[in-house]
């Protein structure tokens, strides 16, 4: 089980460095190609898709443990 949460934490670490290294670079592509617009709009809805399936993610996580701690506390 723990070898179990262990991969999950790491995907989610994982995940949350790619997400800010993602933004990281919007943000310079920004601020030196204004011009850019349109392809701007297009990685913010990208980044927006994005952060939704990580709020999924974190959820299920949230209730997967709160699962796993109510089942090692009941035995």
């Amino acid at each position: 089980m723990d070898s179990f949460l262990d991969e999950v934490n790491k995907k989610r670490v994982s995940d949350e460095i790619r997400q800010r290294k993602r933004k990281e670079k919007l943000a310079k592509v920004e601020s030196i190609s204004p011009e850019k617009d349109k392809q701007v709009s297009v990685d913010k809805r990208v980044l927006r898709k994005e952060n939704q399936k990580k709020q999924r993610e974190k959820l299920i996580q949230e209730v997967f443990e709160g699962a796993v701690t109510k089942v090692i506390l009941d035995d």
